[in-house]
């Protein structure tokens, strides 16, 4: 399970990692455009992974969907902490 979290890392930090700074940059960081730039980003990473062969449909549309998951749950925490709302779990 580890090694997988750090194959993972890779990723975020050489595509998903830049996505974000210059949506940022511009000012584009929606819901929106954190799920298309998941989406995108985990197509490019089975690509990569499954070169030089072909990606199997199933595994790109499971990557799209985790990657557009990823980020959606990336907007999330990053709307809240840039609004100032604090996420609480559980009652005290």
């Amino acid at each position: 399970m580890g090694l997988v979290f750090y194959f993972s890392l890779i990723f975020v930090f050489l595509f998903g990692l830049p996505c974000f700074l210059v949506l940022e940059r511009f000012q584009l960081v929606r819901w929106w455009t954190a799920v298309i730039t998941g989406i995108i980003v985990g197509v490019i990473a089975t690509v990569i992974v499954r070169f030089p062969s072909y990606p199997l449909f199933w595994k790109l549309v499971s990557n799209a969907g985790t990657g557009a998951l990823s980020a959606f749950v990336f907007w999330v925490i990053w709307s809240g902490h840039k609004t100032g709302s604090k996420i609480q779990v559980g009652e005290d």
